[in-house]
């Protein structure tokens, strides 16, 4: 597989995680001391911490049905 096709594969199971974030996922994708910045500006740290908080997203009514889209236009490796 080249790494235009390993990008896309990781951003597919990113839209995954937004639409049901599992501990499977997660642990594909991130590190146990990973740093993710939220769309908020929130600054999660850890696995855990990373997977708790996008589990309560997908709970609020705001997100309910809510896609992450994205497009690759132009990858450099």
């Amino acid at each position: 597989m080249g790494d235009e096709a390993i990008i896309n594969e990781k951003l597919e199971k990113m839209s995954a995680i937004f639409r049901e974030p599992t501990p499977e996922l997660f642990r594909e994708l991130f590190t146990e001391d990973c740093d993710y910045i939220t769309f908020n500006g929130r600054h999660l740290k850890g696995i855990e911490e990373n997977l708790r908080a996008h589990q309560q997203l997908a709970g609020l009514r705001l997100f309910r049905g809510a896609e992450l889209l994205w497009e690759s236009r132009q990858i450099r490796c």
